[in-house]
């Protein structure tokens, strides 16, 4: 998670460059890479949730300074958009679909927010 919550903060060369290192080792990566992508989704559910009604409760309880920064960031549908990508990540992740090429597109997607965010 704090990996996420750094790349929120930076460019998209920062990004790629964590992107090209998570895919560096191939096939043999992938348990990993799905692993990151799991616990990443299940952080977007919790953005996703606290955008649609901010009365739940969110299963990550220590970062919910981030996910509050990121609620007020985006839009539900952006939210949802993202969730959704994620899904289609671990998809194309299960389909052989190069890894490398799934990080980065996710890393396009990603919102920036400012530095002073947690």
């Amino acid at each position: 998670m704090q990996a996420l919550a750094h790349l929120l903060q930076t460019d998209l060369l920062a990004r790629f460059a964590f992107a090209e290192q998570w895919a560096k080792k191939g096939s043999e990566n992938r348990p990993k890479i799905r692993a990151l992508l799991h616990t990443w989704l299940d952080f977007w559910r919790d953005v996703l949730l606290q955008t649609a009604n901010p009365s739940l409760p969110a299963a990550h309880q220590d970062y919910l300074p981030l996910i509050q920064a990121l609620r007020q960031h985006m839009t539900l549908a952006q939210t949802h958009a993202l969730v959704s990508q994620l899904l289609q990540s671990l998809e194309d992740l299960d389909a052989y679909v190069n890894p490398r090429l799934i990080l980065e597109a996710l890393m396009l997607d990603l919102p920036r927010l400012p530095a002073s965010n947690p």
